[in-house]
């Protein structure tokens, strides 16, 4: 009896340890599958060596054995970054003290010198031997890189209705100084001094107008008029103005891939990413060097056709704490006399308004490599041809409704319009003209902003024509004709601000007869 007694005890410890076994192969299997690292550190006052580290933190560290255990002196915060170490320790200290939990997220360096963001959850809790942390390591580096990539491209949109507010608001005061300047030049016709002071004004407003079309690329408002090009080609015609902008000491090498294939493109747009990645190149080699322009077919993230450009240079290269502002508005590390800050912005606004994205690689001291992925197209390149100018024509007593919300360019269209013989009714807002042409037998044609407080002009539109169905209008605006899709081939034109009188008078004209054959309504 007491040899079986003790034969079934030992089957039990024997049992007994098995299910212990069995239990912490579960237990190490759960760890080892947990999508973080385990740890357990002591904690003193002045740091917590590591005693336990579940294998997990190969995901962190790359190679756990980095990870010393015990060494009183290579405690949990030995591989935080030194600029983030102080706030972690003092957030760890305080929960260890007060054995509450923390949580928090900082940077570490892993076994081969990598930066990674961890996601730290941990506990302080009291055994035996004192006070101890226990808690997860989580890997957040991509996390972080697309939270990262999120706040660029919130920050870079809310810029981009920012330049475009900006620029609607500056293109209706040039609009209103070209006018006026044009029309002084055509009352002191004669006056040498008057026109010259005129012509110089005009100039100005170019000058300002280019900026404001810069603003509007880089919002992706801006009216564009894309058509299917040849790569290629494109470049190769590019070549001589590109080696004239580049100078003598920056040798222009073209390597052009045989199958990039045709993008569609407004080819204004394509020549002046292409003419701004060029400069930005240049001015990075101040002492000279070599400028590659490539081309080739690729495929991008989704398995989309694409043609990629890519234009490198030999200069300073973009230091990586200057990487993500480069493509924002008016920001530039060059000298004032060398740039405004919106040739990278413009080159970011064309290309994602085409679809396409910028990326950027650089190395201090040994240059960049700008790359335009670009969407590729099915079909031949288009052959440009200019279309016909309209010649202006009098009013001939055509009534014309008028409705915009800057006073200064209302005023100026009116006396444009009515110096041509068209009888105009103006108004301020869609809802107030809407209210006083139903009292109106007969408009010939409406001039309307698009983007007014209230009623839009498109919206104006198509409410007056339900009562007269074949009005043509011109639209006239800072902003981009993307809303006016619809309308640009139902008689209706686009007139970007700012303009001159004569694109003013032709565009009226030009509507006027795509209202087809309407006699003049009657006189006033």
């Amino acid at each position: 009896a007491l040899y079986a007694r003790r034969v079934g005890g030992e089957l039990e410890r024997i049992a007994s340890e098995e299910r212990l076994a069995e239990t912490r192969r579960a237990l190490e299997t759960l760890i080892d599958n947990l999508p973080g690292a385990v740890y357990r550190c002591g904690f003193t006052p002045a740091r917590a060596p590591v005693e336990y580290l579940s294998p997990a933190a190969e995901r962190v560290f790359a190679d756990a054995s980095a990870v010393p255990l015990g060494d009183p002196d290579q405690g949990l915060t030995a591989f935080v970054v030194p600029e983030d170490r102080p706030r972690v320790w003092r957030e760890i200290a305080a929960a260890a003290r007060r054995g509450g939990a923390y949580e928090l997220e900082y940077r570490v360096h892993d076994a081969t010198g990598e930066l990674r963001w961890v996601l730290d959850v941990g506990r302080a809790v009291d055994g035996p031997g004192g006070r101890r942390l226990e808690g997860v390591l989580f890997d957040i580096t991509e996390r972080r890189a697309l939270e990262a990539q999120l706040t660029h491209s919130q920050r870079m949109e809310a810029l981009g209705r920012l330049a475009g507010g900006v620029a609607h608001d500056f293109n209706n005061l040039l609009t209103a100084v070209s006018g006026y300047a044009e029309m002084l030049a055509r009352r002191v016709r004669g006056n040498e001094k008057g026109e010259r002071a005129a012509r110089e004004i005009l100039k100005a407003v170019d000058r300002a107008a280019d900026l404001t079309r810069q603003l509007l690329t880089f919002s992706r408002r801006q009216k564009v008029e894309p058509r299917v090009l040849h790569l290629n080609e494109t470049l190769r015609d590019l070549a001589g103005m590109l080696e004239r902008l580049l100078g003598e000491d920056v040798r222009l090498h073209l390597e052009l891939g045989s199958g990039a294939g045709t993008i569609r493109a407004d080819p204004g747009q394509l020549e002046q990413v292409v003419l701004n990645l060029v400069v930005n190149a240049r001015d990075a080699m101040p002492r000279g060097g070599d400028l590659r322009i490539r081309t080739r077919a690729a495929r991008d993230a989704d398995g989309t056709p694409a043609a990629v450009i890519e234009v490198e240079d030999t200069g300073e290269g973009i230091a990586p704490e200057l990487r993500d502002r480069i493509f924002e508005p008016f920001f530039t590390t060059k000298t004032e006399d060398r740039g405004t800050g919106l040739g990278l912005a413009t080159v970011y606004g064309i290309v994602t308004q085409a679809g396409g994205r910028v990326e950027v690689e650089s190395e201090v001291g040994r240059g960049s490599t700008f790359r335009v992925v670009w969407p590729a197209a099915s079909g031949a390149a288009a052959e440009s041809a200019p279309g016909p100018i309209a010649e202006a024509a009098e009013g001939a007593g055509r009534a014309v409704a008028l409705v915009e919300d800057d006073p200064a360019v209302r005023d100026l269209a009116a006396d444009c319009l009515g110096e041509l013989g068209y009888r105009v009714l103006s108004f301020s807002t869609g809802e107030e003209a809407e209210a006083a042409l139903d009292r109106e037998p007969r408009i010939d044609l409406l001039v309307s902003d698009v983007v007014m407080p209230g009623m839009r002009g498109p919206e104006l539109l198509r409410r007056l024509r339900r009562r007269w169905p074949q009005l043509p209008a011109v639209f006239v605006s800072g902003h981009a004709g993307d809303q006016l899709a619809d309308l640009e081939t139902d008689r209706a034109l686009f007139l970007q601000k700012p303009f001159r009188l004569a694109d003013l008078e032709a565009a009226v004209s030009r509507a006027v007869e795509l209202g087809g054959d309407r006699a003049p309504g009657p006189p006033a």
